[in-house]
């Protein structure tokens, strides 16, 4: 089982360690592992404040060791806030809520489900008991499915982890999911932290245009055709290369238009997905598009054995990670965070990275599909209730 450093100790021993690991701007993870201890590096540090948001907050033992960071901080002074999902967070909401306000932590959740009205003191939205129950009954398709952590004004940690043990090595005690996470110290922060007071506050805030070349969040229907738009004409004006890395790749017909475009321009499309998928009937959904890509002449690969949750984007110079997957649900109801990679090294560590995974994959062939025969040409029947997946 994995042991999570006790950062606090080490940095108190030896701040130029502190210091040091905070001397690049932008840091890149691959492993769940280092994620999250660094980002307990930064909460056991914090000096004013944190805001924690999740869409899967688990009491499990990563879960336990973050709510531990978190009431010490506030222990030491620092205003600590924490925003989970009403969805993604309903086994274990109640419970990590509790503890947190408990200590003096504010503590909300995102959109209960209608049922869960004992969750309805913690939730966003306030007024009625019946008037909370009509529109968390109207409102239970959107999620907030971002995952980001602000420590003291200065330091973003985002990505595609949530606070669960599943991000972790099987050796370590988890499930081996494949993930990307980012640790970001400059103006991007001040972003992320208006969108994060955004939802907190239950408004809805249009970012500027040229905020999109900073972060990328969808917190109005207005954001989210224009982040929508934003990437489909990304690639259809892509020159070299589109690689995508994504856990639930169900596109509109818009998105795979753009991407049949490219191939038809010369352009690398590359398409890396998971093998296997945590929700009921995706990677059948997924497949369905295989056969239309491989014509067009996109190369997809499955990543094998363990579940690829990442999500990440490069097209030419242009590199984005975070937590949106390319599936409606992310682009039409949930809420997102993804930002754009600045320095060369962690461009070169994610084109590294892809490279790694492709060839740990699986390719799909126009063979393998042919010798599933009747399978499939019926595949497109998943694309039923893509909108709801």
């Amino acid at each position: 089982m994995l042991t999570l450093n006790n950062t606090s100790k080490e940095s108190d021993d030896n701040p130029a360690q502190l210091r040091n690991s905070y001397a690049e701007t932008e840091l890149l993870f691959s492993k769940g592992s280092d994620y999250f201890n660094n980002l307990l590096l930064g909460i056991e540090n914090a000096k004013t404040s944190i805001e924690l948001e999740s869409y899967i907050f688990k009491y499990d033992s990563v879960g336990r060791r973050f709510v531990d960071a978190l009431v010490a901080a506030t222990g030491r002074g620092v205003a600590v806030r924490v925003l989970i999902d009403g969805i993604g967070s309903a086994k274990d909401g109640k419970l990590i809520t509790s503890l947190l306000s408990s200590q003096g932590i504010v503590s909300r959740i995102y959109h209960p489900l209608p049922w869960q009205i004992n969750h309805y003191r913690w939730a966003i939205k306030q007024g009625s008991l019946i008037g909370r129950l009509v529109f968390f009954a109207k409102a239970i398709n959107q999620r907030d499915h971002r995952k980001l952590c602000i420590v003291d004004n200065n330091t973003l940690w985002t990505g595609s982890l949530n606070i669960c043990r599943q991000h972790l090595s099987v050796a370590d005690g988890g499930e081996g999911w494949r993930d990307f996470g980012i640790r970001i110290s400059d103006k991007r922060v001040v972003e992320a932290k208006l969108t994060f007071e955004t939802i907190w506050q239950a408004k809805n805030r249009l970012l500027a245009k040229n905020k999109l070349r900073l972060i990328f969040s969808n917190l109005s229907p207005f954001t989210r055709r224009r982040k929508y738009r934003f990437i489909t004409r990304k690639m259809e004006h892509a020159q070299h290369r589109i690689w995508i890395t994504n856990a639930y790749f169900a596109p509109s017909s818009t998105f795979i238009n753009s991407i049949k475009k490219a191939c038809r321009r010369g352009v690398e499309v590359r398409l890396l997905v998971p093998s296997r998928s945590d929700v009921f009937l995706f990677r059948s959904l997924t497949a369905s598009y295989y056969r239309e890509l491989i014509v067009a002449g996109v190369s997809i690969s499955e990543f094998p054995t363990i579940f690829l949750h990442a999500k990440a984007l490069i097209i030419d110079d242009f590199y984005l990670l975070g937590s949106t997957n390319f599936n409606h649900r992310s682009f039409l109801h949930d809420l997102e965070l993804d930002v754009t990679l600045s320095s060369k090294k962690s461009q070169t560590t994610l084109e590294k990275q892809f490279i790694i995974d492709c060839n740990k994959a699986t390719k799909v062939t126009a063979e393998r599909l042919e010798n599933q025969g009747w399978a499939a040409y019926i595949a497109w029947l998943p694309r039923l209730l893509r909108y709801w997946l």
